[in-house]
Parts: C-alpha cells; sequence; structure tokens
C-alpha cells in the first residue's frame, strides 16, 4: 500500500508540475478540464499496470537463494508476541480523517438537497432557478442555479451573471466537483489532492468566463460584473460559484490566446512525459513461452499383430479419436522383424482412412522390440530385490527395541533404498505376488543421499557440468543452494567414473549450513537468546530478526535487574555484525551470560498409564447412542449417562448416523479432555475464511474449533455455538490468548478472564496465493498424469493448450494408487463427486448391514476389504484404548493384526478413511468381534 501510494502521488505530482508549467495559462480550458481528470485516472491507474514479456524456455533449471532445511522450517506452538501498535495507531488516525471528511461531505450535500426542497423553484428550459432570501453569491449544482430571491424578482441579475451559471449547469461541472469530493475522503492526507482540486474549480471559472466572452460581452464590461459579485462570503463546498477567489488569474487568461501551432506542440508534449511515467512506475514480470511438442506418437507391431502403446494395446478406433483431437498428429510405428510383409501395408492403409497425413513404417531390431515389449522390471532387477529384502528383514528381526521408534525400525532413506523401491514400483502385479514385499519401517533423511554407480550417462554428465559449472562461479561464501539440489549433484557425481569425474567440472564446495537454534523450553522465559549463523541471519528467541530488533531487545533489558542476556555466533558468521552485537550488549551495561550457562535438562519421561483410562488397554463401557424418537425423560437420563461417561473416561462420545438411518455412539480418535493433560496434545492453529469472513481456528489432536472477530465458537457455516465469549484461557492449552491478528489485522478477540494476567496476541501470515490454472496442469502433466477432456482421455499437450485458450474451464484431480493423478477438464461444472463414495466396501466378501458387521477373530485376522469395481488401497484401524494404525492396501498389517490378536470378545473396531485406487472415500465400518453369529449390534437374526 505504501508503495502504491507513493508512485501514485510521484504520478499526480509529475502530471500537476507539467500542467502548471504549459497548461495553466493557456486559453484551451476545454482540454485543461479533460487533462486533470485524466492526470488523475493515469495517476491512479499506472502503478498498478504490470507489463508481461514472454521469453523463450531456458534449459538450465534456475536455483533458489536459500536453503530449506529444518532449521528454517519449525512447526512451533503460539509464544507471547510483542504487539506492534505503530499501524494500529496509524489506521486509527487514517480512519479517524476519513470519518471526519465523510461527514463534511455528507453535511454539505444535505445542506444543498435542504436548500432546494425548502425555497421556490422556477424552472428556465432545462436549468431551475432557486430562489433564496439572503443568498449573496449565486451558485450551481447540477442543473440547479442558487440565486437572490429580491433581485431576481427585481431582475436585477446581469445577464452576463446567468450565462455563466447556466455553462457551470450544462457542461456538469458539478460531476467534476463530486468526484474530487469523493477522492478527497479517501486521500485526505494528501495534499496533492487539495492542489487538484483548486485548479479544476478554477478551470470550471475559465470555460465559464469564455462562454461569456463568447456571446460577444466586452471584457471590460464582464470584468465589472465579476469585481461587484466577489466577496469573501461563504459558499457551498460542493457548488460551482461565481465568487471563486482568484479573480486576478481570470482577468490574466481572459486576454490570453493561444495559437493552434502552440495548442498542438503543447498537447504533444504530453505523450513523452506519459511514456516514462509507464515505464518508470509500472511493474515488470517475465513469463517463459510454453513450448508444445508436435502431436507424434510412437506405436510398436507385435508378433500377435497388436499395435502398441506404452505396452498397452491400441486400437484404431482409438487412434482415429486421438486423430479427431489433434489433425496434425502424426504417427511412427516399429514393426517386428519377422512380421509378415503385407501387415505394414495394411496398417498404412487403415491409418491413411481415418485421415493420418505423416507417418513413419520401419522395422524394429528385435532386441529393442523385445525390451519395449517385455515386463517393466527385469528378472534380474527382481532377484537383486529379493536378495535386498530378504538381507534387510533378516536384520529386523535381530534389532533391538532401543532401536525402533513406536516397533518400528529406522534404516536410511539413501539411495540404495529408493534404487530397490523403484524396482518395486515398476513390477507388475504378478510379478508383485512372487517378490518379497517392501520391508516395513521409519525412513530418516541422510546426510549423504548417495550410491556410487559403475559409469554416468552422457545426460547425467552434461546436468551435473551444468549445476556445478552455475556454483563453482560464484565465491564460497556466496553459494547459496536448495537441499534437493545439493543432494543431486551429490548423487550425479558418485555416478561417476574415475575418468569422468576428471573430465567434468570438481564437485562445489559449499559453506557450512548455520547452527540450529537451541531448545525453545530450556530457557525460553528466563534469558533472552541471540543466535547469528553464517549467513548473516539473526534470530531473537527463535524469530528471524535485524539489528534493530536486536536494539530494541537490548534496550528492554537494560531496564530489568538481571541485565543478562545469550548471545551465540557461528564460526563463520561476518565479524562486523558480530562487533556490533558486542558493541550494543556492552554499551547498554548488559553481561552475555552463553559460556555460565547449565546444559540443558533431559526431557521429561511421560507417565504410562494402566487399567481403565485414556491409554489404557481395557474395554470402554460406551453407553447408547439417543434415539430420535425418544421422550424428553429419556433423553436426559440417557445424556447424564453419556456426560459421565466422558468425565470419567475424559474420552468424547461422538454420535455417528449411518447411511441407512441406524444411530451409534462411538470414540473416533485418542483426544483426551482434563485439564491435566490438554498441554500434552498436539496444537495447530491458523485461519480460514467461513463466507469471506476470516475465522481462527484451533486443532487439538485432531479435533478443531472455530472462533469468530467477536471470540465466540461457531461451526463449520459460521454459526455461533457458545452462548458467550470464550475465556481467553480456554482457547489453547497452556496458553492466554486475548487477541488473533493475520497481517496485523483483527480476526477474534477472547474474554479477557484474568485482568492481571500477561495476554498473548498472536499474528498468523496470509496464506500464499493458489495456483494459476495453467501452473496447475503443468505441474500435473510432469508427474505423469493422466488427462481427461469431457470425460474423454486426451494428451497432457491437448489439456495445456485447452487451459491456454479457456481459463473458464473446470479442472477437477484426483489421486490414484498407480502415482499417475487423474485429470478431468469439462466446460460444464464437473457435478460428480470423487470425495465420498456410496459404494460398500465389502468384507471378506460380505457386504455389512448399515456399515456393522461381526467378524470372528480368525475371520479379523484374514480381513479382506473388496470393492466390485475398484481396489481399497488404504485405510485406518482402530480398536478401543489403542492408537489409530494407517493400514496400506486392503488387508491388516503386522501392527494391526498385532491389535488385533489383543483384542477381546466383544469388542468393536472401526475401519475409517477407508479410500479406493479411484480417490473416493467410503464410509466407516463398525467390526464386532464374536464367536457366535448373533447379528448386527447385539440384535437377533
Amino acid at each position: 500500500m505504501i508503495i502504491y501510494l507513493l508512485k501514485f502521488s510521484a504520478c499526480l505530482a509529475i502530471f500537476m508540475v507539467l500542467y502548471k508549467l504549459i497548461l495553466e495559462k493557456s486559453s484551451i480550458h476545454q482540454f485543461k478540464r479533460f487533462y486533470l481528470l485524466g492526470a488523475l485516472v493515469f495517476a491512479l491507474i499506472i502503478p498498478t499496470i504490470t507489463f508481461i514479456e514472454y521469453v523463450e524456455p531456458v534449459n538450465v533449471e534456475g536455483f533458489a537463494t536459500y536453503v530449506v532445511t529444518d532449521f528454517d522450517m519449525t512447526e512451533t506452538t503460539p509464544e507471547i508476541i510483542e504487539v506492534d501498535y505503530t499501524p494500529i495507531i496509524l489506521w486509527s488516525i487514517y480512519g479517524l480523517g476519513v470519518l471526519i471528511f465523510l461527514l463534511k461531505f455528507c453535511f454539505n450535500l444535505n445542506n444543498i438537497i435542504s436548500r432546494i426542497r425548502s425555497n421556490p423553484k422556477l424552472k428556465s428550459g432545462s436549468f431551475i432557478n432557486v430562489l433564496v432570501s439572503n443568498l449573496k453569491i449565486p451558485h450551481t449544482f447540477f442543473n440547479y442555479i442558487f440565486f437572490n430571491k429580491h433581485k431576481f424578482e427585481l431582475g436585477d441579475i446581469p445577464k452576463e451573471v446567468l450565462i455563466h451559471e447556466q455553462t457551470h449547469a450544462k457542461q456538469k461541472h458539478s460531476i467534476d466537483v463530486l468526484l474530487l469530493e469523493l477522492l478527497q475522503i479517501i486521500f485526505w492526507f494528501n495534499p496533492l489532492i487539495y492542489l487538484l482540486k483548486r485548479e479544476v474549480k478554477l478551470n470550471h471559472e475559465y470555460l465559464a468566463d469564455q462562454a461569456v466572452l463568447n456571446k460577444g460581452i466586452k471584457p471590460s464590461t464582464y470584468k465589472t460584473i465579476l469585481l461587484a459579485f466577489s466577496s469573501n462570503a461563504q459558499h457551498q463546498e460542493l457548488a460551482n460559484a461565481i465568487n471563486y477567489s482568484s479573480i486576478k488569474k481570470r482577468f490574466t487568461v481572459m486576454n490570453t490566446h493561444t495559437s493552434k501551432t502552440s495548442i498542438w506542440l503543447r498537447s504533444l508534449l504530453i505523450l513523452p512525459v506519459l511514456a516514462t511515467l509507464l515505464y518508470s512506475f509500472t511493474e515488470r514480470k517475465q513469463i517463459e513461452k510454453e513450448v508444445i511438442d508436435p502431436g507424434i506418437i510412437e506405436l510398436y507391431l507385435n508378433k500377435k499383430g497388436e499395435l502398441l502403446l506404452e505396452n498397452d494395446v491400441i486400437t484404431f478406433e482409438d487412434i482415429k479419436v486421438l486423430y479427431q483431437e489433434d489433425p496434425k498428429l502424426q504417427i511412427s510405428i516399429k514393426i517386428f522383424p519377422d512380421a509378415k510383409p503385407n501387415i505394414a501395408k495394411n496398417i498404412t492403409s487403415k491409418l491413411k482412412n481415418i485421415g493420418i497425413k505423416k507417418m513413419t513404417v520401419c522395422t524394429s531390431r528385435a532386441a529393442e522390440f523385445e525390451n519395449y515389449g517385455q515386463e517393466k522390471a527385469t528378472d534380474k532387477e527382481i532377484s537383486a530385490y529379493n536378495a535386498w529384502a530378504k538381507k534387510l528383514k533378516e536384520k529386523f528381526k535381530n534389532l533391538p527395541e532401543s532401536e525402533k521408534i513406536e516397533g518400528y525400525p529406522v534404516i536410511l532413506n539413501d539411495v540404495e533404498f529408493r534404487y530397490f523401491n523403484s524396482i518395486y514400483d515398476k513390477m507388475s502385479n504378478d510379478q508383485r505376488k512372487v517378490a518379497e514385499s517392501i520391508p516395513e519401517a521409519i525412513l530418516e533423511a541422510p546426510e549423504l543421499p548417495l550410491r556410487a554407480q559403475d559409469k554416468a550417462t552422457p545426460e547425467q554428465i552434461e546436468e551435473y557440468n551444468q549445476l556445478a559449472k552455475k556454483y563453482n562461479e560464484k565465491p564460497l561464501e556466496q553459494r547459496i543452494i536448495k537441499l534437493k539440489d545439493y543432494e543431486r549433484l551429490k548423487y550425479l557425481y558418485k555416478l561417476m567414473s574415475d575418468s569422468q569425474k576428471k573430465s567434468a567440472q570438481p564437485l562445489p564446495k559449499f559453506p557450512p549450513p548455520p547452527p540450529p537454534a537451541p531448545s525453545k523450553t530450556v530457557y525460553k522465559h528466563k534469558y533472552t537468546w541471540i543466535l547469528l549463523n553464517s549467513k548473516g541471519q539473526f534470530f531473537v528467541n527463535d524469530e528471524l530478526g535485524s539489528l534493530d530488533t536486536i536494539e530494541k531487545e537490548i534496550q528492554k533489558i537494560a531496564k530489568t535487574k538481571s541485565k543478562e542476556i545469550v548471545f551465540k555466533y557461528d564460526k563463520n558468521a561476518q565479524k562486523e555484525l558480530v562487533d556490533k552485537v558486542n558493541g550494543l550488549i556492552e554499551t547498554y551495561g548488559l553481561k552475555n551470560i552463553y559460556d555460565t550457562l547449565p546444559p540443558p535438562p533431559p526431557p521429561p519421561t511421560a507417565p504410562v498409564k494402566k487399567g481403565n483410562g485414556p491409554n489404557g488397554s481395557d474395554y470402554y463401557p460406551i453407553p447408547p447412542a439417543i434415539p430420535e424418537n425418544a421422550s424428553p425423560e429419556q433423553r436426559k437420563k440417557m445424556q447424564a449417562a453419556i456426560d459421565d461417561f466422558e468425565k470419567t473416561y475424559k474420552r468424547k462420545v461422538h454420535q455417528i448416523k449411518s447411511d441407512s438411518g441406524v444411530t451409534y455412539n462411538m470414540i473416533v480418535d485418542d483426544q483426551e479432555y482434563g485439564p491435566s493433560k490438554q498441554n500434552d496434545n498436539h496444537v495447530k492453529t491458523g485461519f480460514i475464511k467461513i463466507h469471506g469472513t476470516p475465522h481462527y481456528f484451533v486443532t487439538i489432536n485432531d479435533f478443531t474449533k472455530y472462533y469468530n472477530k467477536q471470540g465466540f465458537e461457531v461451526n463449520k457455516q459460521g454459526t455461533k455455538i457458545s452462548k458467550s465469549q470464550v475465556n481467553a484461557s480456554n482457547v489453547v492449552p497452556g496458553q492466554y490468548i486475548t487477541k488473533v491478528y493475520s497481517d496485523s489485522k483483527l480476526v477474534a478477540q477472547f474474554y479477557d478472564n484474568k485482568p492481571n494476567t500477561i495476554s498473548n496476541t498472536i499474528d498468523i501470515p496470509s496464506p500464499p496465493k493458489p495456483i494459476s490454472s495453467l501452473d496447475f496442469i503443468i505441474d500435473l502433466a510432469k508427474k505423469n498424469a493422466v488427462f481427461f477432456y469431457e470425460k474423454e482421455q486426451i494428451t497432457s499437450d491437448k489439456a495445456i493448450e485447452l487451459i491456454k485458450n479457456n481459463k473458464e474451464l473446470n479442472i477437477q484431480a484426483t489421486k490414484t494408487e498407480s502415482k499417475q493423478p487423474k485429470v478431468f477438464i469439462s466446460k460444464e461444472p464437473i457435478s460428480f463427486n470423487r470425495g465420498k463414495s456410496e459404494t460398500p466396501v465389502m468384507v471378506n466378501g460380505k457386504t455389512p448391514k448399515d456399515d456393522l458387521i461381526n467378524l470372528s477373530k480368525k475371520e479379523l485376522l484374514n480381513l479382506e476389504l473388496t470393492l466390485k469395481n475398484s481396489d481399497v488401497v488404504r485405510f485406518k484401524f482402530k480398536t478401543r484404548g489403542k492408537p489409530s494404525c494407517s493400514v496400506t492396501g486392503n488387508k491388516l498389517n503386522r501392527v494391526s493384526k498385532s491389535l488385533a490378536k489383543q483384542a477381546k470378545e466383544g469388542t468393536q473396531i472401526q475401519l475409517y478413511d477407508i479410500k479406493d485406487s479411484d480417490g473416493h472415500t467410503h464410509p466407516p465400518i463398525i467390526i464386532t468381534i464374536t464367536n457366535k453369529l448373533i447379528g448386527v449390534m447385539g440384535k437377533k437374526n
């Protein structure tokens, strides 16, 4: 906003200087009127203009100017943030000014309207003469001309005055005045608006004077009349009055005559000024042109006489559809060497009938063709993968529990793991059935995720040389690179042989990463921490800061009794910055106690609960759900049982209704209620727009609450669900939050229930701007997405072309198990729902009734989820008293089987968040463990 105001003021100032120098004293008053209004319009618009330059794409990949590491991106809980009152004060002053000028505008407008209504009016042609008693100065407002009643009735109003005022009405000068008055309300602090308004009003008088003189009236006579009507009396701000103060200027302009040559020259001077302003005060943006490859598809003809496109059989009907979508389609066909001679002639004849004009038919080498048609993973690759998987699983068996996390072993996510994982991804379903499964483990990123190979390809060497040269040309202290690009350089270097390394660019060296920030819980409330890394970045109490913020913090500490501070810097940090901070510490008489601090205490051990309770393994006696037809007495009694259960077991009961209308109670997750446990909950905060209005939300263990600006709790539709304003101490566990801001704008304000407590304020940054439709499609095309237009499959190039030509098309993308997203494009709104599905999921071949089913322990351990037209790809497994378990596939994994074995007869297990290979989500299923078939939820069949 500040940049815009500066650019606007600069443009308007330049226009006004030009007006004063070459136009003000000229006699081209009509041109000057439009110039002044145009100057205002151009000054408002020019700073908002962005020129887009399309450039040819460059093959060398660009790099960002920072390293993305865990040091730069950390998730933190809300902290105490000092409020900066400067924006609030400035906005308050601005708002007060707007209010004052708005009231003044309304008062003046009401004054004119009241004068029109309360005085007699006489219509004279297209004008309405309003006769006002005790009026000294005639003035005009649109078609209303105000005269002194006594003088008008006696005929004492000179003809020159009538022509003057009627000119104001004819030329609609009141529109200009109203426009400037409204802009003055918004830009009341800008003196250029007042100057512009004065010049516009003065030019109105020039125009009216010129109209009087054009009627043949002598200038000397008219000047005498003007002097007679001149006065210091007050007149209406929104009206054009004859007694405007600059009489001397008007007399001078009356005697001025501007030649046509002068008019043209002065007008032409405006063009270079306008061009300079456009060049100086507009934004410029470069966008790479999209290079669309020609539509060429490569087909193979196998021994069976089948045409293959990427290992899939393609028919001539499919080719015809592709040709209709792209009439410039070109086809290249490679035929197996042993194919019959007439087969090529037959194929080309059919393709010509379709309309294909450009085609290439040749005989492929047998080896090349066999490589194309074989399984994606070779026998050699599968054998190497099986040996690796068996070796890793054997290693996991002997791994002690101390080296596991939640029962899972931890391994390095290095190139070896990614290599064998890629082999598994390439396998067909038949190959995976006989191969070893992927070992279950928790992966950690390595310091050097590299693995040497025998030799790098020419393409890999070229890519490496481009990256290495880019960074070798920079000084060591300026080499800043993204972590993924750093890994790529290392990986490509390791792939090369010794001879390749000698002829390639040397591996760039990079400065060490900045030191990690200290734990926030050690000295958070006792001392102020100042950290300086090797990149010259300051962190004050884990927040990015500058020398100015550090000096302000030091000034605050100097006023306290302790006068102690913690200042730590990286050994490679700039000496100049280190000396400046040490100088500030010394100037304000503080003491750096970094070297005297004791080591931080070990983290507390979480208590282990036994028996009934949040983490216990015993059965929860969940009370039954309240039926819809329950009487008031029954409803009250059943609700009391639910309240007693929640209070006793500190678990929230959720009432769930199935699609068939059956209602039952369920504990959906592990959320605990009670002050003793809330501080241990995982907290996430932010803001979300509901009906266009920002709301603050707090998520505790996946349970979210929403608050409006007044601090009331609301639901997802924005309706209030709390009877009063929420207390500041009840918003976030362990915090006392009275106000929440989004980019310094108030989003929520809570009730200050402890006035003597130090309150917190939170400022949440705005979310990033959404990606454009074209960029979204291009990004999915790079991920090998499958595109559909009006439910027919198209190529990625065709999809990009459609979005380029029509940005109003509707787009919807879904994830699939094959890691190839599906993208649907349509002219009409995409009405089908790809989020939820009503298709029932079958359990061991049986369809649950009302999403409920009984299984024996043996049936549960052999659980298999199936669908008629799709595959279940993952789901979540939840048993009472135990954490939820995520399962990949349609069968139980090792962890969920272990939980199922521990479950007792009568225990209810929930399967939820069930996803299929098309991206649909299916309703949850409740399984009751029983050794006898007693029906659903205890009801006899």
